[in-house]
């Protein structure tokens, strides 16, 4: 019988562990699942304009209508209006001492034609869109007090308007016809498997409340909040 090579044997020294242990790389902040949600949007050039042009004329903070989306989409039902009044006081801190000297720096580059202020104004839109992508971590970070709930399509859009509709009487927003189309579009985004007809038609009803409202002089004082 002929004798069987002995296998081959790794022999570890034992000065050599077996195995080594790598420490877990840390999350990046785009992979927060708030910020993958708001990149639906700020990655389509309409929706991006259409948040943008909200921010600019009625005061509305992009992270803010989003957030209500994304808490609407997760079947957490209504925001009241005292959430929403300490969400955006917290929120307001951050703005205040981050993003808004940020913003003053860049207006006033933006004035200047020179080669140096033209490198300066990519190096501040380059914090911004940290400081945003941070901010957004921050909403992600925000505990809720109310459990999550199976909610129907049309129940959650009616949940998204009337968190949006709070907001806007917080900021005593006086929407006009272009605006609430803006808002139309984006939550006609938001709920793709909801008839777009049916979303325009609800939107529209809430949303002119709330104009209605203001108008008749029914909405409260707005608080001072930085957005």
């Amino acid at each position: 019988m002929e004798q069987q090579a002995p296998k081959h044997q790794q022999i570890i020294p034992l000065h050599q562990p077996a195995f080594t242990l790598t420490k877990p790389s840390p999350l990046r902040l785009t992979d927060r699942q708030f910020v993958r949600f708001c990149l639906r949007y700020t990655l389509c050039e309409n929706h991006a304009l259409a948040l943008q042009t909200l921010r600019q004329q009625q005061g509305f903070n992009p992270n803010m209508l989003l957030y209500i989306c994304w808490q609407s989409l997760l079947q957490h039902g209504r925001f009241k209006k005292a959430e929403l009044s300490e969400i955006l006081k917290q929120i307001s801190d951050w703005r205040e001492s981050v993003f808004r000297p940020l913003e003053n720096i860049l207006s006033d580059l933006q004035k200047k034609n020179t080669a140096t202020a033209k490198e300066l104004t990519q190096h501040i839109n380059t914090e911004l869109q940290q400081a945003d992508i941070i901010e957004k971590c921050m909403f992600e970070d925000i505990l809720l007090k109310h459990s999550s709930y199976p909610r129907s399509y049309e129940q959650q859009l009616q949940d998204i308007c009337h968190g949006v509709a709070v907001y806007a009487r917080i900021l005593s927003a006086r929407l006009t016809d272009d605006d609430i189309e803006l808002f139309v579009k984006l939550f006609q985004s938001t709920l793709p498997d909801l008839c777009p007809k049916k979303v325009a038609k609800v939107t529209r009803e809430k949303m002119q409340k709330v104009s209605a409202d203001l108008s008749s002089g029914y909405a409260q004082l707005p608080l001072m909040l930085v957005v």
